[in-house]
């Protein structure tokens, strides 16, 4: 003859979609898949967290939420079962179910049975009981900058021009480049206020093979301006400018801490004067 008390232990498995069909609350029957007198009994209180959810919007069918699937619990069958002896023993057996009051109740009388019988030869052993505890929100020690800076600071392209819109060969070209070429960000982020500012630098490809880099900005117009190049042959020439970003913060913390540093990564931009023309000179001779 064997008896079979189905109970359940208190262990998180984790938030899977599984439904697991329980009995009304001290509902005891007979199995008919089991032969002889053999009686299965099922615990259950329908707490909001079950899959038929509860007035207070459990994660299940019923609740308010219903966007994830519920927690499940370990369950413990256990079977008695007779030695040849004479003797009656627990046999474990594992499952899953989504009520956490069921799984405290029924970790009670797994204990009980198991300390009245003892375990069966072959039988797992009854793991440690364990309860599903939120973790700890870890305190935020340092202000988000890299973060901000890489995906919050917007920074506007060079606009590289060139005047009267063309270049002769053998002559000085001067290059004039629009937009700012510094920028100051504020940003109230997890408690920390914090200011980033940034410069910038350029680096300059002529479209012929001639590449500076590292350029102050912005240069300026005949004659004056430093950014110059002199072309050798006519053509028309792709000129591109990147410019290159770097920046420093400084934040001031919850408990008013000031703090500081540098942005490690650099950001880049960049310009086009596309099919840009340069051309030659010819002398006319009048006679």
């Amino acid at each position: 003859m064997r008896t079979r008390v189905v109970v359940t232990l208190f262990v998180v498995v984790g938030g899977l979609s599984l439904v697991t069909p329980s009995a009304t609350a001290g509902e005891v029957g007979v199995d008919p898949t089991e032969g002889g007198d053999g009686i299965d009994t099922h615990v259950r209180d329908g707490d909001p967290g079950s899959a038929t959810g509860g007035s207070t919007g459990g994660p299940g069918p019923g609740g308010g939420r219903g966007t994830r699937g519920p927690v499940l619990y370990q369950r413990i069958d256990v079977d008695l079962e007779t030695e040849v002896d004479g003797s009656i023993c627990a046999y474990l057996s594992f499952g899953t179910t989504e009520s956490a009051s069921q799984a405290a109740a029924a970790r009670a009388t797994a204990e009980s049975l198991v300390a009245e019988h003892g375990l069966c030869f072959a039988s797992p052993t009854l793991p440690e009981a364990t309860t599903a505890t939120p973790a700890a929100t870890p305190a935020i020690t340092s202000p988000p900058v890299e973060a901000l800076w890489q995906e919050r600071v917007t920074l506007s392209q060079p606009e590289p021009r060139i005047t009267p819109g063309r270049a002769i060969v053998g002559l000085p070209t001067y290059l004039e480049i629009d937009g700012p070429d510094t920028g100051t960000w504020h940003f109230d982020e997890l408690g920390f206020a914090i200011d980033i500012t940034a410069s910038s630098a350029y680096d300059i490809d002529w479209g012929d093979g001639a590449v500076d880099l590292d350029r102050p900005g912005p240069g300026g117009p005949y004659p004056t301006g430093q950014l110059t190049h002199t072309y050798v042959s006519s053509g028309r020439y792709d000129l591109t400018v990147s410019q290159r970003w770097t920046a420093s913060w400084t934040a001031i913390g919850p408990d008013g801490a000031v703090t500081s540093g540098t942005i490690s990564g650099e950001l880049v931009t960049e310009g086009v004067l596309g099919a840009f023309p340069v051309q030659e000179l010819q002398a006319v001779r009048r006679t």
